[in-house]
């Protein structure tokens, strides 16, 4: 089972994609470079401080600090991708990777 999960602004803006929960693996964020949105504490410092709300993908509020709760619940998952078990960091022109917290990041769109 799979739920992407979304912060929205306002009711007028289009929701943001955080990223995607997956059933016993590590949450995978989506990463907003133009917003310099590429850790999770860039993620986390986002969510606290703005206004908006987190949304899961069949619109149902979750507030912050229970999905960042979430998030890092999912970091001791069993399953861990072969990429993800790299500790090389980023290297130019990777469109994966795990941050210095060990989040994993993706620069494609997904969903």
């Amino acid at each position: 089972m799979s739920t992407n999960y979304y912060h929205r602004i306002s009711a007028q803006a289009e929701p943001r994609h955080i990223g995607l929960s997956v059933s016993a693996r590590r949450f995978l964020f989506q990463a907003v470079e133009a917003e310099g949105l590429t850790s999770f504490q860039a993620w986390k410092e986002r969510l606290l401080v703005d206004d908006g709300e987190v949304l899961d993908e069949y619109d149902r509020p979750v507030a912050a600090p229970e999905f960042l709760r979430m998030v890092a619940e999912q970091q001791n998952a069993p399953h861990v991708s072969a990429w993800e078990q790299s500790t090389a960091g980023r290297a130019n022109g990777d469109y994966r990777w795990v941050d210095a917290q060990g989040y994993s990041f993706d620069a494609r769109e997904f969903s």
